[in-house]
């Protein structure tokens, strides 16, 4: 009886696994990638705030059906200032500024996230700052300070196929 109940077993296994593997029974599927849009800013800078929210509304016309699949961070490089560190209070502050979905935080140890992906600009920030990473570690680097929304928006259009 035992052995009945073990060999029906085996053989309702053995004919799951073929009946999955005969061609178009489970396709697989692609794999979406999740893609991350970093940018960089600060309350002083005057290009930024209306960048940062043309971006945001692109990304909510434009990218609307795989907007799950970004996510998007504004670091605060500094304070009113650029020698003034981005504290919680103008990090709120900014965010209620900016009024965009994204988060926004500062960036730790003053231009730490940033000088990771502009070394070369070593001490010195030029803003606003943008960076596409993707989950297959590919990544786009704008050159700060001299890129469009809509130049963003297209690479992150390439980035989420």
């Amino acid at each position: 009886m035992m052995r009945h109940i073990t060999l029906s077993l085996f053989l309702f296994v053995v004919v799951s696994l073929l009946g999955c593997s005969q061609p178009g029974a489970n396709p697989p599927q692609p794999t979406e990638q999740s893609v991350q849009l970093l940018l960089f800013s600060a309350p002083w800078c005057p290009k930024c705030q209306p960048e940062i929210q043309q971006i945001d509304a692109l990304v909510k016309t434009e990218l609307k059906e795989k907007a799950e699949r970004l996510k998007t961070t504004v670091y605060v490089v500094s304070g009113a200032s650029l020698a003034q560190k981005p504290t919680t209070q103008v990090v709120a502050d900014y965010r209620t500024q900016l009024n965009v979905d994204f988060d926004v935080a500062p960036d730790p140890w003053r231009f730490q996230k940033y000088h990771a992906y502009y070394p070369e600009l070593k001490p010195e920030v030029l803003l606003p700052a943008a960076v596409i990473l993707k989950e297959s570690g590919e990544k786009k680097v704008f050159r700060p300070g001299n890129f469009s929304p809509e130049e963003v928006l297209g690479h992150l259009e390439d980035a989420l196929k």
